[in-house]
């Protein structure tokens, strides 16, 4: 067979209750299968993302970002799964933001997104139900056709041609009687069914690792005969072939999800640093402003020296300033200096600063490390270089007993959305 397949559906061990594929082998297996496009969709997170696209776009394959997410309706007494792409760089930073709320808003001690919080999402994500969680494969195996026809139409009603529900064949409880109940529902309504195959591992033989992993996670013993089996061992990443032949007597849910694919076009900037903005003067930017304080500062530092050695001091705070604004880290460098300039002027003790941070005569200038690096030969490049671009790194000492002073002035400051330990 011929036929190419996008895996829309792969937990990596990022899922902790489930999924034991890295990221590496996510991509060594694709490649391996020829799978041109595969989909990240760990169980209520993206911390994966950025490796992934990194690690895809490096093999040629079209990485797609989305999560697996629990969701309630308004009538709804428990949460039930639903799968989520992002269509577009908008999708998926919205749906980053919905999924760190849920986690900051655990009213059922588990992340939970309301379903008028994922409509606000709407043309920028593809949703898709219809796993063995979801609301619909539920009430079809209740039974209940009428509310799983109601969350169809809700589902439909908002979201148009980008919902989409999935059929999977892995050999699990109620999954054919699921599909017989579900197609004529499909035609009714013209919603497209895809192929997916809920991949949690590498290999067929990785089953009993992952069962291994599942107990230990829910506090249960393998060897329980009483156990239940919420997965088997056909949920392995499986090639194009193989899902061609598993679905050869539907093949269109094979193109299904292919067209899906094609919806989904994030692009992630992982080259680019993010920082929180300090606030300098109005007649300033940042590199001014760090070239300003770091020459005002140091001649007070060094203005008992005899001037042959001050133009040596001048002459490396020059060249290191260029070589900060360069890089892009003036701000870095500012932020840095501001929390620890507060800590100093609030009574809590900090250490001269640790490391390659420690050769930076702008830092010692600063007052963000205590240490002169001229004085003692230490080398600037050690800290940056630009012949090996990367964020800059600052050891710093606070009191144990105050440092959550600092956390807080710093949370407070520049947000905390935008600070993290």
């Amino acid at each position: 067979m011929s036929s190419l397949f996008s895996h829309l559906r792969v937990s990596s061990e990022y899922s902790i209750t489930q999924g034991l594929l890295t990221i590496d082998q996510i991509v060594e297996k694709a490649s391996e299968k020829s799978i041109p496009s595969v989909a990240l969709t760990d169980k209520s997170n993206m911390f994966g993302l950025v490796k992934f696209f990194n690690k895809c776009e490096s093999a040629g394959i079209k990485p797609i970002s989305g999560a697996s997410i629990s969701m309630v309706f308004e009538t709804d007494e428990s949460p039930f799964e639903l799968l989520c792409l992002a269509k577009t760089n908008n999708g998926h930073k919205n749906l980053m933001k919905v999924i760190s709320n849920a986690h900051n808003n655990c009213l059922y001690n588990s992340p939970i997104i309301d379903f008028k919080e994922l409509v606000e999402l709407k043309d920028d994500i593809v949703v898709i139900s219809g796993g063995k969680n979801s609301h619909i494969f539920e009430y079809i195996k209740r039974d209940k056709i009428t509310d799983a026809l109601n969350v169809v139409d809700q589902f439909r009603n908002h979201f148009k041609d980008d919902f989409v529900i999935e059929i999977q064949r892995t050999n699990r409880a109620d999954e054919i009687e699921y599909f017989k109940n579900i197609l004529p529902i499909s035609i009714e309504k013209g919603i497209p069914l895809i192929a997916t195959n809920d991949v949690l591992f590498a290999n067929k033989e990785d089953y009993e690792t992952h069962e291994t992993k599942v107990c230990i996670n829910t506090s249960r013993v393998l060897n329980d005969p009483n156990r239940e089996k919420s997965f088997s061992e056909q949920q392995y990443f499986k090639s194009s072939d193989e899902m061609a032949d598993l679905f050869k007597d539907c093949s269109s849910l094979i193109d299904n999800a292919n067209e899906i694919s094609k919806k989904c076009n994030v692009c992630l900037d992982t080259k680019e640093y993010f920082l929180p903005e300090y606030p300098v003067p109005k007649k300033h930017n940042f590199d001014t402003y760090l070239e300003e304080l770091s020459k005002k500062r140091i001649k007070l530092l060094i203005h008992d020296l005899h001037k042959d050695k001050k133009k040596e001091y001048e002459s490396r705070l020059s060249y290191e300033l260029n070589q900060i604004k360069t890089m892009g880290f003036s701000s870095y460098f500012l932020i840095v200096y501001d929390f620890i300039e507060w800590s100093k002027n609030n009574d809590v003790p900090v250490g001269p600063g640790r490391g390659s941070g420690a050769g930076s005569l702008v830092a010692y200038a600063l007052g963000i490390t205590t240490l002169d690096p001229i004085d003692h030969g230490l080398l600037f490049e050690r800290f940056l270089n630009p012949e090996r671009l990367s964020m800059p790194d600052f050891d710093i000492d606070f009191c144990m007993e105050k440092r959550d002073l600092v956390i807080d002035y710093v949370s407070n400051k520049y947000g905390a959305s935008a600070v993290t330990q």
